[in-house]
């Protein structure tokens, strides 16, 4: 069964970007307050999820953000990171300089 309404799917608007899972959110959120890596381990006991849900969020995050200049990094431990890609050399440097 479909958690939409015949009516939602006829109204939905193609353009209007889907909404993030909250799960996708509080994940985001609390990588931006610890600014460290954090184990995959320490995000499931901290929000009570097991650890196929932590990284099945995980995913939700790292595609979320794909459009953004941050990326998750799971190495194996999770933070959020800069997307380097997106900036030529002079930029990452002066990016630098300007947070010294």
């Amino acid at each position: 069964m479909l958690a939409l309404s015949v009516q939602e799917l006829l109204h939905a608007d193609p353009a209007t970007p889907a909404q993030p899972a909250l799960d996708d959110v509080r994940m985001e959120a609390a990588l931006l307050i610890a600014r460290n890596k954090v184990p995959r381990r320490r995000l499931a006991e901290t929000f009570g999820w097991t650890l196929q849900h932590t990284s099945d969020v995980g995913d939700q995050l790292e595609a979320r953000l794909l459009s953004t200049g941050c990326r998750l990094s799971r190495t194996p431990d999770y933070r959020l990171v800069p997307s380097r890609s997106v900036l030529t050399r002079a930029q990452l440097q002066k990016a630098a300089r300007a947070g010294a």
